[in-house]
């Protein structure tokens, strides 16, 4: 007998059940790893192995999950559970299921995952949901993906997250399956969720690829309302729509909007404006985009408002003095001076006079930089 083992306590029973478990983990471990090494040695081994091994050990979910995960060949892995999932006498769980799926997405092919996902019987990890997607995205079955996340959605009253909604809208989105979007949207309502920015986003990028800019600009304005604000590439879609049909003070308003939720929009979002508005002969107000020049200048970003300076003189509009001195000023702040001068040379070469205070900007400048010399040249 073992030292301090009562025979008659509580405590032994706890001690012979871990006992017995540890015993039956090392037994699996090492059925497992026998089959692993059967299963890459014999070509045919689905016909000799249940002469190998009792069916009781081998049909053992803890035993299949252990082959699963000692098997390094994600092929292997997936043509053994296939087998077993054949053989009468045994039914995967859950654990047996989610096995398989965590190493799935090595495969890269989204038939393995249709035919899993068809088989289960029960509701799936989402990250699995994702990677399925995203198979099917590649492989264009879209359909087919919706139609299996519906049925998963029925199993045992399946609720997804709103991150797992949003995977599947992409997908459709990706593949410009705008009818899958809005359908899937509507689902998504009527099951108690209203969506987060990332849904407002897909559904903005689907009304507008449908040239219904009405109605994505009332969703956009629906969702606002609840503060909830969408992406710069939703913004920029709508506001490119918009800037295309002339639109211009709906346009100056999301700009306006866009800028007071902390989405600062991009040197992509201020060239679909100016391309836009010159495409429907609406010079000025492309011009009046220079005003936000002055804004970004006030607020130290330069840098933005050059990216915006440049694409205008792409587009063959030509600045004014009251383009370029709240620019100068900008950059004579920041310590550029070398490019503010530049700016004013390039200001008298297209023959505008510069202001008095842009010479003051620039002789600041200098004097902040030690050119105290050069600065009393000008």
């Amino acid at each position: 007998m073992l030292k301090g083992f009562n025979s008659s306590g509580s405590d032994n029973e706890g001690l012979i059940s871990f006992v017995v478990q540890l015993l039956m983990g090392d037994l699996m471990t090492t059925i497992a790893r026998q089959v692993c090494k059967m299963i890459r040695s014999r070509p045919k081994w689905e016909t000799t192995l249940l002469s190998e091994f009792p069916a009781t050990v081998l049909f053992d979910q803890n035993c299949v999950q252990k082959i699963i995960k000692c098997e390094d060949d994600v092929v292997r892995s997936l043509r053994f559970f296939n087998w077993i999932c054949s053989q009468d006498g045994f039914t995967p769980d859950a654990r047996s299921y989610n096995t398989i799926f965590k190493i799935l997405p090595q495969v890269k092919t989204s038939k393995a995952a249709t035919s899993l996902l068809s088989s289960a019987k029960f509701i799936p990890e989402p990250a699995f949901l994702e990677f399925f997607n995203q198979c099917l995205r590649e492989d264009g079955s879209v359909e087919e993906a919706v139609e299996i996340f519906s049925k998963l959605r029925k199993l045992g009253g399946m609720s997804p997250s709103i991150e797992v909604w949003n995977t599947v809208v992409w997908g459709c989105l990706r593949v410009e399956r705008t009818d899958l979007v809005l359908k899937l949207y509507n689902e998504m309502k009527a099951s108690g969720l209203e969506g987060n920015e990332d849904t407002v986003g897909y559904l903005i990028q689907a009304y507008c690829k449908n040239n219904k800019l009405s109605k994505a600009d009332e969703v956009l304005h629906q969702f606002l309302e609840r503060r909830v604000v969408p992406n710069v590439t939703a913004f920029t879609k709508l506001i490119s729509g918009l800037s295309r049909e002339g639109k211009f003070h709906r346009v100056c308003e999301l700009l306006r909007r866009m800028i007071a939720a902390d989405r600062m929009p991009s040197m992509f979002t201020y060239q679909e404006i100016i391309h836009g508005l010159c495409k429907n002969k609406m010079v000025r107000e492309a011009f009046r985009i220079f005003e936000e020049l002055k804004g970004f200048c006030e607020d130290g970003k330069s840098s933005k408002a050059m990216d915006i300076y440049k694409e205008l003189l792409r587009v063959g509009l030509q600045p004014s003095t009251y383009t370029y001195t709240p620019l100068i000023r900008a950059l004579c702040d920041e310590g550029t001076v070398v490019e503010a001068i530049r700016m004013q040379n390039e200001m008298l070469n297209r023959n505008l006079k510069p202001w008095v205070c842009t010479h003051d900007y620039i002789i600041t400048g200098l004097c902040k930089s030690g050119n105290v010399t050069e600065s009393m040249d000008r």
